[in-house]
């Protein structure tokens, strides 16, 4: 049986513009929509009807799937799409991947089903792993359409609406590098990740350019958890009392860091200075306020909505779109103390 890739194929036009000229034809040149029509004729193509139904919007429904939702960052981001996808008549099925790449193959194989109009997917994690790849060409093949506010997904039917995390990392370092701070470790989250990937691609970048070279001992992990960052912060300080500063790729690991300085004595900012890498409510009441370069999480759920609705609609959309971001400075590091 054909698929909507064997028409594109046919037709030398991407899977998106078949499923305009299924859907909105009005929004497909006439020469390029002649060739898709002929390509669905010769390989005697049929689109799946309840998938048409789901490019039309006909449940209402938009699926979010978020890497961890105890995280603050991730209630936050909710609360912004929820927000901006009401404005459109939509509700949100959250679904929580518990950081869990299975989680997300098997949501998404199952979205057909699910009676949802199109998934943003949030999550740190790598979406070009070969099954979570497949599983989303799945649900496009599906008929689903699928929006990512994290990685960059590789393939120009999944707009991404993204931040430029190297360069939050890289600003993050700098803040501490110009208080001529060093050593700066560097608290990342899990292996997997390609956030904290990015983020500490960054911090090498800013040392890098300040003339300092990281040894292997700078580089943490801390499951982007506040007590697994407390405990391989503790042990940091213990072993190397040198350390001036931190960055912390979330918020949760750097409040954790924060507590594993106190309990061995150690005052913020003045033993040890700490910059995150987002910034949530949480940074206002940690004690000292928390350092933070920030995204406006309402802009970054709204544009997420907004670019998955115009693609329900059959509309052009930006394959990526960049959230910009901006150093907050309060007490937990230096300047501004």
């Amino acid at each position: 049986m054909a698929t909507i890739s064997d028409v594109a194929r046919r037709a030398e036009v991407s899977r998106t513009t078949v499923s305009r000229v299924l859907n909105h034809p009005e929004t497909v040149v006439e020469e390029k929509r002649a060739r898709v029509l002929a390509a669905i004729d010769e390989l005697g193509y049929r689109p799946n009807v309840s998938a048409r139904n789901l490019r039309r919007g006909a449940f209402g429904v938009l699926a979010l799937c978020v890497g961890d939702v105890s995280q603050p960052f991730h209630g936050q981001l909710t609360k912004a799409v929820q927000t901006a996808a009401e404005k459109h008549g939509y509700s949100v099925l959250l679904h929580d991947l518990d950081n869990r790449s299975d989680r997300l193959t098997a949501f998404l194989e199952g979205l057909p089903h699910r009676g949802v109009d199109g998934v943003i997917i949030a999550t740190a994690d790598d979406l070009t792993a070969p099954a979570v790849r497949t599983a989303i060409g799945a649900a496009l093949e599906a008929g689903v359409l699928v929006v990512s506010t994290g990685t960059a997904v590789d393939d120009p039917a999944v707009p991404a609406i993204a931040s430029d995390n190297a360069a939050i990392g890289a600003e993050a370092t700098r803040h501490l590098l110009e208080q001529d701070l060093w050593p700066v470790a560097f608290l990342g989250g899990r292996r997997s990740s390609t956030l904290s990937a990015e983020l500490r691609a960054g911090y090498l970048t800013a040392c890098r350019r300040a003339g300092r070279a990281p040894q292997n001992w700078m580089y943490l992990s801390g499951a982007f958890q506040s007590e697994p960052a407390r405990r391989a912060v503790s042990r940091l300080l213990q072993e190397r009392p040198e350390v001036r500063a931190l960055v912390a790729a979330n918020a949760p690991m750097a409040v954790g860091a924060m507590r594993a300085a106190g309990e061995l004595g150690l005052r913020i900012p003045e033993d040890l200075a700490v910059v995150c890498c987002e910034d949530v409510e949480l940074s206002m009441y940690t004690s000292p306020p928390l350092t933070a370069v920030a995204l406006d999480l309402d802009e970054l759920g709204g544009r997420a909505v907004d670019t998955l609705v115009a693609a329900l609609a059959g509309e052009r959309t930006d394959r990526t779109t960049h959230i910009p971001h901006s150093l907050v400075v309060r007490g937990s590091s230096l300047t501004g103390a």
